[in-house]
């Protein structure tokens, strides 16, 4: 291994481990900036080191963490007896506002979102702090997907290039 792999190695593991910090932050894209540069290092080698499907695989884990993510949230909002409205509205809610920002979507897009579609369903009596309560249960069990998701790839990422120069 020439300095300039050990370079791209280097660096793109690094860019990796931030991503891996970032699945912890909700305001932070760390599975994709994972993936990122998990696809650059493989493109880089011309995928001697990483093959087509370990990217296929990667690709696979990323989106289903985000599938699980999702589901972990309308699980918590089953757990607290949301409605169906208020779950559709939460989702919905999340997606419109993660176009504005984190902030927005980590805590007003779903919010307002859920609101919205309780009082839609008829439901406006049942905003207790229970029920806001599933928000921060859902994300913190796609947190802990995501950090599992991400250790995973980072273990595949190491692997790969022990495999390889060693």
């Amino acid at each position: 291994m020439d300095y300039s792999q050990a370079f791209v190695a280097i660096a793109c593991g690094v860019v990796m481990v931030v991503g891996l910090i970032g699945t912890i932050l909700p305001f932070f894209p760390g599975m994709i900036l994972m993936w990122v540069s998990f696809s650059l290092y493989a493109g880089i080698t011309q995928f001697e080191i990483i093959r087509y499907d370990h990217i296929f695989l990667v690709t696979i884990m990323i989106f289903g963490t985000f599938a699980l993510d999702y589901a972990s949230r309308y699980w918590g909002g089953h757990k607290f007896n949301a409605s169906k409205w208020g779950l559709i509205g939460a989702v919905i809610g999340g997606l419109i506002g993660s176009l504005f920002g984190w902030k927005i979507a980590m805590i007003i897009g779903p919010f307002i979102g859920a609101v919205v579609g309780e009082v839609y369903s008829g439901r406006d009596g049942v905003f207790k702090i229970s029920f806001k309560n599933y928000s921060l249960i859902g994300f913190v069990g796609g947190t802990i997907v995501k950090l599992t998701v991400g250790v995973s790839i980072l273990g595949i990422y190491v692997f790969n290039l022990l495999e390889y120069y060693y």
